[in-house]
């Protein structure tokens, strides 16, 4: 057990998927059009947003992740002209589109 009285910030990877329905205090970072992608796309750079990320309610109240990069576009859309302040927002899932999938969104 740690004498610290003081827990530390997480990090990590935020992963949206698993924060659907949570309510999230978003600082934005930065907006950048050089991150490169994943997988068979790795070579392919695409637009980004570095945030630090706090989950306000649930299990998970209080997990801080920082410098975590958010790549869902409308996520993207609705980040990048608040670059240096904090956005709060619910996690939510949108109307599907046309290919099929819904994509995260804050409400």
């Amino acid at each position: 057990m740690s004498n610290d009285e003081f827990d530390s910030a997480t990090s990590g990877f935020f992963k949206a998927e698993e924060h659907v329905g949570r309510l999230l205090l978003v600082h934005v970072v930065k907006y950048g059009e050089e991150y490169p992608g994943f997988g068979d796309q790795a070579d392919v750079l695409r637009d980004g947003i570095e945030a630090e990320v706090t989950i306000l309610d649930g299990d998970d109240a209080g997990r801080e992740y920082q410098q975590s990069t958010v790549f869902q576009a409308r996520l993207i859309g609705a980040l990048k002209s608040k670059v240096g302040r904090k956005v709060l927002g619910r996690l939510d899932l949108g109307e599907k589109t046309k290919y099929g999938k819904k994509p995260y969104i804050l409400v």
